[in-house]
């Protein structure tokens, strides 16, 4: 599967371990994008690193460490092509927002039928 535009983003999440932050990880890797999983503690999703292992880099990365921001970000470049969305888990894009919606509704959906 791939995004909506038919083409593949790539995301980077920071607060990726649990919350918005996962959900929106797993809404992206769902739709076909490449995810850069900006976490303080690496391990905490590891899981969905293995499951998805050509769509999923895990960066160890402390938002207060802005310094290491752009470390982040050529991790991404290097591994992927390019980046072509980011958010944070506090505050979620407009679609990232629409992503974890329509994932929503299709999961609420089906559990009707």
């Amino acid at each position: 599967m791939t995004s909506q535009a038919g083409t593949q983003r790539t995301w980077i999440i920071t607060g990726a371990s649990s919350g918005f932050g996962r959900a929106i990880a797993e809404c992206a890797v769902g739709r076909g994008d490449n995810v850069v999983l900006a976490v303080r503690r690496p391990g905490s999703v590891a899981d969905l690193a293995d499951a998805h292992r050509d769509q999923v880099l895990i960066a160890e990365f402390d938002v207060r460490d802005t310094g290491r921001a752009g470390d982040v970000v050529q991790a991404a470049v290097e591994r992927f092509g390019r980046v072509a969305g980011r958010t944070r888990a506090t505050t979620p894009s407009p679609s990232a927002s629409t992503c974890c919606s329509n994932t929503a509704t299709r999961s609420a959906a089906s559990s009707r039928s």
